[in-house]
This record gives C-alpha cells, sequence and structure tokens, in this order.
C-alpha cells in the first residue's frame, strides 16, 4: 500500500525559550560605581542624553542602557523660575559620587541654600521635581529596587511610557515593587525615575520637612528571546509533515 503524507501541526509554546534564563543585572550605586560597568568605565556618573552604559549580567548577556532625557527644576536662588532644566537646555546630569547612590545633579541648586539630605550635596539625591528616562535593548522585568534617605513626605514614582507603575510615598530599604512586580518591560519603552515633595529653603521654620530619595541599588531580569523554533510558524504553530502507513 502506498503511503500518505499529511499536514499536522504543533504548537511551540511561546515559553519555550533559549539563553538567558535567569539571567540578572544588578545596578549598584555604592563606592561610587555601578558594577560591571564596561572597559571604557562609562557608569551613570555624569551620564547626560544619549549617553550608554553597559552591564554585563549573571549569564554573561550584555544589557546596555540609554539616557533618554534628564529633566529638573530650575532655581533662582531659592526661588523656582518655573523653567524645566534638561542635560541639552540647562546641564542637567545623572550623578553618582560618592554618596553610594544614584542622583541628578541639578546646577541651578546651591548647596547652601537648603537643607539637603544627600550628604550635604544636591546632586547625591534625587530632589523634588528632578528625573531621569532611560531605555533597555532588551527586555526586562524588575526584581528590587532600594531607595535611601526617604522621608515621610517623598514621594518616588516609577513610569513606563509614561505611565506610573509604581507610586511610594515614604518607603525606605527596599520596595515593594506594586504595579512594576513581574511587569515585562519590552526594549526601548522609557522607564522613568522621579520624585516629588517639598524642598525648603535653609533656616525657614520648614526646612527639616525638605525631601530627598538616593536610589541605592536596582537590579532587573532579561527576559529570554523565543527559541527559534517558536518563530518558525504564524502565531508559534510549525507546520510539518508526518508520515502515516
Amino acid at each position: 500500500m502506498r503511503k500518505k503524507l499529511f499536514l499536522s501541526t504543533l504548537a511551540i509554546p511561546l515559553l519555550a525559550i533559549s539563553g538567558a534564563s535567569g539571567s540578572t543585572v544588578l545596578f549598584d550605586f555604592n563606592n561610587g560605581g555601578v558594577v560591571g560597568a564596561d572597559s571604557s568605565g562609562s557608569d551613570f556618573d555624569s551620564s547626560g542624553v544619549g549617553d550608554t552604559i553597559s552591564l554585563t549580567s549573571t549569564s554573561g548577556t550584555v544589557l546596555v542602557t540609554t539616557i533618554v532625557d534628564i529633566t529638573a527644576p530650575e532655581f533662582s536662588g531659592t526661588t523656582l523660575t518655573g523653567n524645566i532644566l534638561s542635560s541639552v537646555t540647562g546641564g542637567v546630569t545623572t550623578n553618582i559620587g560618592g554618596s553610594n547612590a544614584f542622583g541628578i545633579n541639578n546646577p541651578s541648586i546651591n548647596n547652601a541654600d537648603f537643607d539637603l539630605l544627600g550628604e550635604g550635596a544636591e546632586a547625591n539625591d534625587f530632589n523634588p521635581g528632578e528625573s531621569v528616562t532611560f531605555s533597555f535593548d532588551q527586555d526586562v522585568i524588575f526584581t528590587s529596587l532600594e531607595l535611601e534617605s526617604v522621608q515621610a513626605a517623598s514621594e518616588f514614582d516609577v513610569l513606563i511610557d509614561g505611565v506610573a507603575v509604581l507610586e511610594t510615598i515614604g518607603d525606605d530599604s527596599f520596595l515593594e515593587l506594586g504595579g512594576l512586580d513581574g511587569l515585562v518591560i519590552t526594549a526601548g519603552s522609557e522607564i522613568t525615575f522621579a520624585v516629588d515633595g517639598p524642598l525648603f529653603p535653609t533656616g525657614s521654620p520648614d526646612a527639616a520637612e525638605s525631601t530627598s530619595v538616593r536610589v541605592e541599588t536596582f537590579t532587573v531580569q532579561i527576559v529570554p528571546e523565543p527559541s527559534s523554533l517558536a518563530l518558525l510558524g504564524l502565531g508559534g504553530l510549525v507546520m510539518f509533515k508526518r508520515r502515516r502507513n
């Protein structure tokens, strides 16, 4: 009898992945730097728009972070001007320094004008109104986020493509990730760390209520790409021929 050929389908689960399972990257700003910075020594210290930081994950995969925007409110003395500065229009940069944390350097703020909590230097903190936006070149999931120097009125927000997924007030140390927990952030998505709260001049009755936040560490896990097998067919279906007697 002649053997017949017929088509069948095999569903390949999109969770059938290869490569970087469990591949994590630690962004650790202690001791003035970032663990795993690339050979050029680049990290988040004095970075501006368009700068990139390359870090090697636990599995050897390189994750590239790109600075998209950095903003800060402009001050004239202790008075807000209403203008928003950036690394393009006002010399605002990220900063690590010796504060063991990730902060924003706002050149319009004089350290002596405010009771600042980041070891006396505004560049060591995210102060009210300051933010940084960055992106990754691969899909990631945040697995931890650690803050320091958080006061009761300090509001720390994480936004993904402009949508707030984490809003926390007065939390110190490691954060519960809230809406950020388990969220797959696709490559190229814009991730914003932003801080709100009051900032009062030195010597004013409310000076001690000034707020700031320092980002000490955060960790992301790289989401592996689907295996090439899973991509062969439409909708994750692979067509193949099977013989039947």
